[in-house]
Parts: structure tokens; sequence; C-alpha cells
């Protein structure tokens, strides 16, 4: 049966001669020979008990199915995979080990503190553990999307195909930087020093809120490295300088056209939206179409008009300045109207314009002035005439 150390064997009967030797003696040899069946039997019925009951063990078997048993070890004949019994007390102890006759150096090997080492492995379901240590962990070997975790520079990494991804860095700038990679555009955000770095080394860089602000904790946070200065020094220069300085903060005369003065500042006009809404619609200098205007009026008469400057040397005294028409009339004219359009500085001065009809010619007419002030006076004429 092979569970003693040699095979239970039943003995041959003895045998004798006719007469010898006496018959008590063979009567002894006769008893020899039922007690060798007897234990013979007897070590049958133990197997057959072990067997049936379950009581085989390493004191009672040597070899099962290939494998070798000793009291403290089970491995195959070959000695490439078994099972180690012996130092219950050393966690460093293999006690299983498959692929290799020594088994610290089985390529697949479990120690009694749980340690397990193997050489590549296909797992499905739950892995939990506390800790997972490898050079390359990723979730596909082939296809996308995936995700890989290595020991190199490039530790985390979601691809959704090859040209398309995001990956950490330990160290790609002198910094851990995180790369974000669509195939047309490329940014990387990292850390240097006291700086936080967002570098778009291809493409845009859009800050977009769909329903809230996007907020910063004051003007001089923003820095313009091309004109070296923050956002708030630019609008500070801004209300400091510049023709608008002067309305940075205040409003201008409510319905008035903007102007520039003298200083070249932006003000608030004389003019009013509606004086400057008469305007509207006009395609060319409004001065020279009045200039170049000759209308037939009823009885064939004719108009002109014009304007010219007058210089009044000496306050009080009258000046005189000849006019001449642009177009000849066949006629002297029968109007002449002149007005005055500004130009002395002082707005107390009174100025009186006039033309006397003696003077009015088929090719012009003599302007007189008299003001309280001196200086150049600027005049508008009409005249009517055929």
């Amino acid at each position: 049966m092979g569970t003693w150390n040699s095979p239970a064997q039943v003995p041959n009967p003895p045998t004798f001669q006719y007469g010898t030797p006496s018959g008590d003696e063979q009567m002894r040899a006769f008893y020899e020979y039922v007690k060798k069946i007897a234990n013979v039997v007897s070590a049958l019925r133990n197997d057959l008990e072990f067997a049936i009951n379950g009581k085989l063990d390493s004191e009672n078997i040597r070899e099962i199915a290939g494998y070798n048993v000793d009291k403290t070890v089970l491995k195959h004949k070959s000695g490439i995979v078994g099972m180690n019994g012996a130092d219950p007390q050393d966690p460093n102890a293999i006690r299983f080990w498959a692929g290799n006759a020594d088994p610290n150096q089985a390529p697949f090997r479990v120690q009694q503190d749980g340690t397990m080492y193997a050489t590549d492995g296909n797992f499905t379901g739950d892995i939990t553990g506390s800790t997972i240590t490898g050079s390359k962990i990723q979730t596909s070997a082939n296809s996308y999307p995936r995700i890989e975790l290595t020991s190199t520079d490039q530790l985390l990494a979601a691809y959704r195909i090859a040209t398309d991804f995001i990956k950490f860095h330990s160290q790609l700038t002198g910094s851990p930087t995180i790369e974000f990679e669509n195939g047309t555009n490329n940014t990387i955000l990292s850390a240097v020093l006291d700086t936080m770095i967002i570098n778009a080394l291809r493409g845009d860089i859009q800050i977009v809120s769909q329903s809230g602000q996007v907020k910063f904790s004051n003007w001089s946070n923003i820095y313009s490295m091309g004109n070296n200065q923050t956002l708030q020094q630019a609008l500070t220069n801004v209300g400091s300088s510049g023709g608008a300085s002067t309305i940075i903060n205040q409003n201008l005369t409510p319905n008035r056209a903007v102007v520039s003065d003298s200083g070249g500042k932006v003000v608030s006009g004389s003019a009013t939206n509606t004086e400057i809404s008469y305007l509207s619609g006009v395609t060319s200098n409004i001065q020279t179409q009045l200039n170049s205007k000759v209308t037939s009026l009823s009885g064939g008469a004719k108009i002109q008009s014009g304007t010219g400057t007058i210089t009044i040397t000496t306050a009080g005294t009258q000046v005189t300045k000849a006019v001449n028409f642009g177009t000849s009339f066949s006629s002297a004219p029968t109007s002449v109207i002149c007005t005055y359009s500004g130009g002395l500085s002082s707005s107390s001065g009174y100025i009186v314009l006039s033309s006397d009809p003696s003077t009015w010619s088929t090719s012009g007419f003599t302007v007189f002035a008299n003001a309280f002030v001196s200086g150049t006076a600027k005049f508008s004429w009409i005249a009517v005439g055929s």
C-alpha cells in the first residue's frame, strides 16, 4: 500500500517431511505462520483505516502524485514546485514556490509574512492594498484611453489618444510640471521658485467663467512683462496724462459736443446735441457748398456768399476792407449783408459791420468795421444781384 516502511506481504506456509519434525515442532511452526498472517491482516486493516478515515500524514506516506512528502516539505520530484512548513517563526521563510528548484530563486514565491514575488501576471476583479510598488502601472498596454503610472520622470499620464494627453512630470523645466497636449496646443503649468507659470508653447490661453467672475486681488497683481508695469500703473498713467486726463473722474456738460481746448484736453463745446444734429447727412464742406452755390431767384436774381477777416488796428477807429465776388454780377447787387462770426479776444468787445451801397459793384463791395477792442474779426457775407 505504501503507507508503511515496507509493503505487507503474506508469507509462504511452512513445509514438513513426513515424520519430521515432531508434531510439537510442527504445531509451533504453524503457530508462527498464523501469527505472521495476523500481522499482515492487521497492517492491511491499518492502511484501510488511514485511507478511509483520512488519517494519512507525513508519518505514514512518502509520495503522492509525483510529490515527495516528508515531515515539513511537500514538493514535486523535480523540485520546481513545493510547499515548506519548516521554521514556523521565520517571517521570510518561503512557504510556496514554483519555477525553480531553489525556492529563493523561483519566479513565483510567497513568504510567511505574505510577501509575494511573481514575474508577469493577469488579474481580474478588484486589487486592494495599501502600497503598490513597480516601475510601470497602466490600465491598457496598446489601446486608448488609458492611464499610466511610471517610475520615470513622467510619473502620471492620462491619454485620450497618443497625441492628446495630460502628463504630470516630476521635473520638466527644472520643477514639477503639468503638461497639456491636444495635437495643436501645448501648454505647461509649472512652479519655478516663487512663481507659478502657465506657458502656452502653441496656441492661446483663455480664461472663461460661464456664470461667475474671473477675480484678481487687485490690478497691481496683473503685470505686463513687455511694458514693465502693472495694470494699476498703466491705469494711473492714463489718468494723469493725455487728452482725456481732465475727465477721468468727472462728467462733461450734458448734451454738448465734445471738443479739445487750447491745451489739447477734452472739454464740452458750446454746440448742443440739437445743433450738431443739423449736420446729419452732410456729405462735404458746407461753406464750400455755400460759396459755390449760385441759385436762380425769382426775376433772374442770383446769390453769392463768402467769408473773410478784417483787422481793427485801434479800438474805436473805423477800418475798411474790399471784398471781391467769386463771380461778377451783370449789374451791381441789390443787397449785401455782413455778419460778425468771431475772432476778437474780448467777449465784451462790441463790433459794427456794414457795407455802404455806394461801394457795391458788379465785382465786389467794401466792408466797414468799428469795435471797442483791437484785433482780427471774422465775418460772413451774402450778396443778391443779377
